[in-house]
């Protein structure tokens, strides 16, 4: 069995231009559909050593891939979504109550 010393942080602001600083110190991201992966932002990502996409959703029309390939940061996606899966994390930030 492999055991892996993993930190999961959840940032709520959408991965753009303006906010890549914030993974500057992690191995990876993981991303969804509002978030921005583009050439800009990949190129930062690779220089802060980071060389993991992780995308929670199918589509990647978000991700500049090209851009990707030429930083050598490998891009993952969820291939199909499962029915008895949950997609998102839960906040109460997503709760109007």
């Amino acid at each position: 069995m492999l055991v892996i010393n993993t930190r999961l942080i959840i940032v709520m602001q959408a991965l753009t231009a303006q906010t890549v600083a914030l993974a500057k110190t992690y191995q990876a991201v993981c991303c969804f559909v509002d978030d921005d992966v583009n050439a800009e932002v990949l190129q930062q990502l690779a220089a802060y050593g980071i060389r993991l996409v992780v995308l929670r959703c199918t589509g990647f029309n978000n991700v500049d891939i090209d851009a990707a390939k030429k930083n050598n940061v490998w891009v993952m996606r969820v291939s199909s979504y499962s029915p008895y899966s949950v997609a998102r994390i839960f906040s109460g930030n997503d709760v109007d109550a």
